[in-house]
């Protein structure tokens, strides 16, 4: 359900790295520019707009929809095969996931929590059982570390009954009323305090202008610097390197 890259690996950085590499070794022509044959300019714009295997980075509205679901899915995915390790599940007693009912995310004491109902059942479900789903509850914390690197933590994962109400100001605050909690108050660790911190924006806009919008930013962004660069040609020698000294961090080459 998500590519694999090998590990575990020991740290962030590692990881990241092996992704970094993933995506390289799916590299398209147009984003080589000896193969597509365009400027660095050019190839620095393709660059700012796709990922190496081409794909947009900016999506539409309906592509975003699409990949947050399937996001969703490869990380509760990645909950239950860790579930599966750390209990030595294998053969029929190994979950697997069915379907992602309930997500949100919950900013409480300077920490992030994901809250996540989903169905599952084991492969050696009997007649009886086969057609009939486990429901689940899981809760993840967000522990970062810096600017750019973060840690994930299961702090919850537990099997909950429709019934079920556990008491989350986190997901009842924000309208998620038919998130599933355990009873146990100490199931769980975030959502227990009473406060209304929103967590996304909702915005709108044209999937087609959207796009078109961006590019022609970007490319009028990369033209003022083509701009620059002729300007201070046509400068004194010494007016230019104070030029080049102040604007060393922005230069593009043609």
């Amino acid at each position: 359900m998500y590519p694999d890259v090998g590990g575990p690996f020991q740290s962030l950085q590692e990881a990241q790295s092996v992704i970094d590499g993933h995506l390289e070794d799916r590299r398209v022509p147009k984003m080589c520019m000896k193969q597509a044959k365009v400027s660095q300019v050019e190839m620095a714009i393709r660059t700012c707009l796709y990922f190496p295997d081409g794909t947009r980075k900016r999506c539409s509205k309906s592509a975003a929809t699409e990949k947050s679901r399937d996001e969703k899915r490869r990380f509760v995915q990645a909950l239950v095969d860790n579930h599966n390790n750390d209990h030595n599940l294998f053969g029929d007693t190994v979950y697997e996931l069915k379907d992602v009912l309930q997500y949100y995310a919950i900013c409480e004491n300077h920490r992030v929590y994901y809250h996540f109902n989903f169905t599952a059942k084991t492969k050696g479900a009997d007649d009886f059982d086969r057609g009939t789903d486990n429901l689940f509850f899981a809760e993840v914390k967000n522990m970062r570390q810096g600017e750019e690197h973060e840690e994930l933590l299961v702090t919850c994962f537990c099997m909950v009954k429709p019934i079920d109400n556990g008491h989350c100001y986190g997901c009842k605050n924000h309208g998620r009323v038919n998130m599933k909690h355990p009873n146990e108050v100490n199931a769980f660790t975030g959502g227990h305090l009473d406060i209304c911190m929103p967590m996304t924006l909702k915005t709108e806009w044209s999937d087609e202008e959207g796009e078109e919008a961006e590019e022609a930013r970007i490319r009028h962004m990369y033209k003022g610097h083509r701009r620059l660069r002729k300007k201070l040609r046509e400068l004194p020698p010494d007016v230019k390197r104070r030029c080049l000294t102040i604007t060393k961090s922005t230069r593009v080459e043609d």
